[in-house]
């Protein structure tokens, strides 16, 4: 499901610490919230659209129980950013080589074609003040995304972001103040595609398949937000 889930999930294991993975980040922690009963681990999961993890019992489970804490991180929204944002196209194909704009959009709803049939790499600039504190978790979400997205923030480049939730641990790399973003989308070919068979169109692309047409549905695209300072709890 794309729609985030809470659940119990049971193995028919039992006397094991369960351990949750996650294969992304490479993070391994002890699940402290479970319960055991009649041979089986309950285990109260949550997972984010599309989420998924791995539970591994490797070691038997002690005496002495954790300190039970939720098995799912939680967050705080901060700070939602707001104001002006300078986006830049590629023009070898055709678009402009910038717009400012005061509101994120996907681009097949703008009206000019240069921009909504766009394919390629678009990279979103804009400033932020931040006054809170800096020695805490900090992360920057970018809400809704349809491509890739790479978040640069003080001319720090962080990982690539390629499923939901859009969201890069900033901690360390937000500073009191005034503070410059910019986040790197990309999105999938097809809308070129489609957009090279519009009435008058000068083709920027080549296949020798066409399983598409002009009236083919465009596939979303761009950042959409909101984008916003998290903390974690």
């Amino acid at each position: 499901t794309d729609k985030p889930v809470e659940c119990e999930v049971a193995f028919r294991v039992q006397g094991m610490q369960p351990e949750l993975w996650d294969a992304v980040t490479g993070e391994i922690r002890p699940i402290t919230d479970f319960r055991q009963e009649n041979g089986k681990t309950i285990i109260p999961m949550e997972f984010a659209g599309g989420d998924s993890s791995f539970v591994v019992f490797r070691s038997k489970a002690g005496k002495r129980r954790p300190v039970r804490k939720p098995n799912a991180n939680t967050y705080r929204r901060l700070k939602t950013l707001t104001g002006n944002w300078s986006i830049a196209f590629d023009t070898a194909y055709q678009a402009p080589a910038s717009l400012t704009v005061d509101q994120l959009f996907d681009w097949t709803s703008s009206d000019n074609p240069a921009v909504k049939y766009y394919s390629g790499t678009a990279v979103y600039s804009s400033e932020f003040r931040y006054d809170g504190k800096t020695n805490i978790p900090l992360l920057i979400d970018l809400g809704v995304v349809d491509g890739l997205a790479t978040i640069n923030i003080n001319g720090k480049k962080l990982e690539t972001l390629w499923r939901y939730p859009y969201r890069s641990d900033v901690s360390g790399h937000v500073k009191k103040g005034v503070n410059k973003l910019e986040v790197e989308v990309v999105n999938c070919w097809w809308n070129r595609l489609i957009g090279d068979q519009q009435p008058g169109a000068k083709p920027l692309t080549k296949s020798a398949f066409t399983g598409w047409k002009a009236t083919s549905p465009l596939q979303p695209s761009g950042l959409k937000g909101p984008v916003g300072i998290l903390t974690r709890e």
